[in-house]
């Protein structure tokens, strides 16, 4: 009988004390993984035993000692643990050869691959190209089509309801002939910085949308630590739908700056604006000065959703039960947003330390920093709700 898969020497721990209970979080130091997997100590203990090269057998025999009539039942959760930690590629195991060769096939690609065709939108181009046209001919408004920037969802294309919220905010950009377009996308998978940049041009069903490397090395050559990761790019939806949604709309030449922007609960946590920030402030002044000074006449996107309730969001409440409120408190975060106020519509996140889970803060305020409009429009709202799972995303478009 083969010995138990071994943890990989690259991986760290974390013990953590919560209600009484220690728990242990693994950490990949090397970067191959970006989960963080949590799971009570003395299971961690049981994994290490594995690392001394145990089969399956022995480690049954281990637990009925120590675990009695419970043993079985441990014996189940340790092997559940062990195939989802070698899933995740925390273990010492082919698959874990395969990950690791796939993400380093991948960080030498100029191509960033794209990760939600055959899922939410087709991987036949005619039939992605019928898709996409739905959402995008869905409304005729606005009656005006140059706006210099737009906040719009990322909600994903399957949800119908989603529709207007694309459609009005990219037909306020369709007539538009900037050259460029910067796509601020909420980062889901990594949280490296507050700008994470990406050099690989993007895959779409229509073909590739460009990525300005040239212009992202004169941002580099004025702010020498600026972040590039790929990885965090590597599964993230919130900006690849926009290339797709520019790709079919935009019939000119145009490239991209895709920026993912990492997370400011710091910011939330301290209850202090980022004003006095001045390592982020440089950033967004220097972006600021070479987007503009190369396209005069660049386009910001950000790429957010609103509020995040529910059960599937780790709330003790139904969605539903809330959701009259949350329109409420989504309209107050809007009504900041059209005013351009960044420091007001941040304060009112602050001041609920962001209890509603509003994912598109980030992108949002570095929109309102960096396009500095004077006036927006709003165009649409709308809630997702996932009864299933008594959830639901809020989520709405705005044009500048």
């Amino acid at each position: 009988m083969e010995n138990l898969p071994k943890i990989r020497e690259e991986i760290g721990y974390q013990v953590l004390k919560y209600e009484n209970a220690e728990y242990i979080k693994l950490v990949d130091k090397a970067g191959y993984t970006e989960k963080e997997p949590m799971f009570p100590l003395f299971i961690m203990e049981i994994l290490q035993l594995a690392n001394d090269g145990i089969n399956q057998e022995q480690l049954m025999e281990i637990l009925n000692s120590n675990f009695n009539e419970y043993a079985q039942d441990v014996y189940a959760n340790v092997m559940d643990i062990i195939e989802a930690l070698d899933e995740y590629g925390f273990m010492d195991t082919p698959n874990f050869d395969a990950l690791k060769k796939e993400l380093e096939d991948y960080d030498k690609a100029s191509i960033r691959p794209s990760n939600c065709i055959g899922s939410s939108f087709s991987d036949i181009p005619e039939e992605a190209a019928k898709e996409i046209d739905e959402i995008l001919n869905v409304s005729n408004e606005p009656s005006f089509s140059n706006a210099k920037a737009i906040a719009v969802p990322h909600i994903d294309f399957r949800i119908k309801e989603s529709f207007p919220a694309y459609s009005k905010a990219y037909n306020a950009i369709k007539d538009t002939n900037p050259g460029l377009f910067v796509v601020i996308g909420t980062a889901h998978h990594g949280n490296s910085d507050f700008f994470m940049f990406c050099d690989k041009h993007f895959e779409t069903p229509f073909g590739l949308v460009e990525t300005d490397l040239e212009l992202m090395n004169e941002i580099k050559s004025k702010y020498p630590t600026l972040t590039i990761d790929n990885r965090a790019h590597r599964e993230e939806h919130s900006i690849e739908y926009h290339a797709v949604l520019l790709k079919r709309l935009i019939i000119k030449d145009f490239k991209i700056l895709p920026i993912l922007a990492g997370s400011i609960y710091e910011f939330i946590d301290s209850g202090e604006q980022p004003t006095d920030n001045s390592s982020l402030n440089n950033q967004i002044n220097i972006i600021k000065e070479c987007v503009y000074a190369k396209y005069p006449n660049a386009v910001i996107i950000a790429s957010g959703d609103l509020a995040h309730i529910g059960k599937r969001f780790g709330d003790d409440f139904a969605a539903r039960e809330q959701l009259e409120l949350i329109k409420t408190e989504d309209m107050d975060l809007i009504e900041s947003l059209k005013n351009c106020n960044a420091e007001e519509y941040l304060g009112k996140i602050i001041a609920t330390k962001d209890n509603r889970k509003v994912c598109g803060t980030a992108p949002f305020y570095a929109l309102l920093k960096i396009a500095n409009p004077e006036k927006g429009t709003f165009l649409d709202y709308n809630q997702w709700d996932d009864f299933m799972t008594e959830s639901a995303v809020s989520y709405a478009s705005i044009c500048f």
